[in-house]
């Protein structure tokens, strides 16, 4: 099974890999890909691929710019 999502949000707390970033009351929209595998209908592993360097890139958190 594959989910392809968008996940929008706005920076206003800093958690997961955003952690011990400065807030920046930003306003975001990255894509996520999650695949699942699937045994006895149960999710057995998960993968994902998410655009962290693009979310950072959108609320102004990259270095350098």
């Amino acid at each position: 099974m594959v989910i392809r999502a968008t996940m929008r949000g706005r920076h206003v707390g800093a958690a997961g890999p955003l952690a011990g970033l400065p807030v920046t009351n930003r306003e975001f929209a990255v894509q996520h890909i999650h695949t699942f595998r699937v045994s006895d209908g149960r999710i057995a592993e998960h993968w994902a691929c998410r655009d962290d360097l693009g979310q950072l890139g959108q609320l102004g958190l990259l270095p350098g710019r």
